[in-house]
């Protein structure tokens, strides 16, 4: 009996890993989609942007394993489908960038909500009022 429900637990436990991992793959293809539409209608091509968006999506719902395959699968699709003649530095610099953003986002667990909210403040550019207090 107890053989049974756990055959049943790891069945559902392999359908909720296709899943997390399924969606970074969606998520990435989706964003391609969206940008060969964009396109096709002569219109500003946001790959970037819908992959930065792909990435959020996969680390919001399906952790940060998924959250870091869609990152290098975005990374795969905009080198070679949208930007082949980039210059190596350019495409260094956006590997880089993304990799950062997935090192910060598994820090970021880590770290006290005020480090990040300093970070966030640093990085947004603004600018206290004199005699205030950042944490």
């Amino acid at each position: 009996m107890a053989d049974r429900g756990k055959a049943k637990w790891s069945g559902v436990r392999a359908a909720f890993i296709t899943l997390r991992y399924g969606l970074a793959f969606v998520s990435v293809a989706a964003a391609f989609g969206l940008a060969h539409i964009f396109l096709y209608f002569d219109l500003p091509q946001p790959f970037t942007a819908f992959a930065l968006c792909a990435i959020a999506l996969a680390f919001w719902y399906g952790g940060n394993k998924p959250g870091i395959l869609a990152a290098l699968l975005s990374m795969v699709v905009r080198g070679y489908f949208f930007d082949p003649e980039t210059n190596i530095v350019s495409r260094v610099l956006y590997d880089l960038y993304l990799i950062i953003i997935v090192l910060l986002s598994l820090q970021g667990r880590f770290l006290s909500s005020a480090v990040v909210s300093f970070i966030a403040v640093g990085c947004s550019g603004w600018q206290p009022d004199e005699g205030a207090w950042l944490p």
